[in-house]
């Protein structure tokens, strides 16, 4: 087949005929018969017969060179095998893609895989507690410290301190802890993440539950539980919860020095997909 731009250069020249002139009787440009013929794009079938029709030959000629080229027919017969192989592929790689889940999983990651019902999520509390001192201040912003790591694992899910804030509507200091959670390129029939809350009120169809990490925050010897705000909208690749510390006027002054802080209860929430 590589050979067919010569062959059709040799036919048209034998009959005096210019590519213009050629191109004229196809109907197609005469830089797609320079195409051809330079072996820049091959004309398909139903092309290759109108070439032959117009250089006074059959289509075995223009294809092979030889008369004794196989037939059209069989040609073919050949070219619609292989479209209906490349047929089949691309339709198992459609299936594959667009509805076992791989496409939304690749692009949305767990915010798909936690509001799918393909999904089944299953929970575990992890045992034990997480404790961390904390300078407020820092966190705040005063010097510009952020996303200290409060947990990591093996997985690859981790929970990192992201922001401290005053709520003027409630008059409290909040802080707000960042966990991300695993969703494989290799694997995307499973997310994994480990979160202290999963209470998304905003998207209807996202994955709940009512079980939540307790934070307990100590200052100077004294513990007080904090109170959960919430968490954020499950994003790509994980999402936000927060708690209430303690109330305040918003002044960074009156934040204590250090606090430590003990994250229990914390939840491995792990989707597979199960169609």
């Amino acid at each position: 087949m590589a050979s067919v731009g010569t062959h059709i250069r040799r036919l048209r020249t034998a009959r005096h005929m210019t590519q213009e002139e050629l191109a004229e009787q196809l109907y197609v440009t005469r830089q797609a018969v320079s195409a051809w013929e330079n072996g820049k794009a091959l004309p398909d079938v139903d092309t290759l017969e109108r070439i032959a029709a117009a250089l006074g030959t059959d289509v075995s000629e223009v294809i092979y060179g030889a008369k004794s080229a196989p037939d059209l027919a069989a040609l073919k017969r050949e070219w619609t095998r292989r479209g209906i192989i490349w047929g089949i592929w691309l339709a198992i790689l459609y299936y594959f893609l667009f509805f076992c889940g791989v496409w939304d999983s690749w692009t949305d990651g767990l915010s798909y895989q936690f509001s799918n019902r393909d999904y089944r999520v299953t929970e575990k509390v992890l045992p034990g507690s997480l404790s961390a001192d904390l300078k407020l201040r820092e966190v705040y912003g005063v010097n510009g410290v952020h996303d200290q790591v409060i947990y990591e694992d093996e997985t690859g899910c981790h929970i990192t301190v992201s922001d401290l804030d005053w709520d003027e509507n409630s008059g409290t200091w909040n802080i707000w802890f960042k966990a991300k959670g695993v969703t494989h390129f290799y694997n995307p029939w499973k997310g994994v993440l480990v979160t202290g809350s999963m209470q998304d009120v905003v998207n209807p169809k996202a994955y709940r539950t009512d079980k939540t990490a307790s934070l307990t925050v100590t200052v100077e010897g004294q513990h007080h539980t904090a109170v959960l705000i919430g968490d954020s909208v499950l994003g790509r690749t994980g999402a936000n919860f927060g708690y209430a510390l303690f109330p305040g006027t918003g002044d960074p002054d009156e934040l204590p020095e250090t606090v430590t802080l003990t994250l229990e209860g914390l939840l491995r929430l792990t989707a597979r997909y199960y169609r």
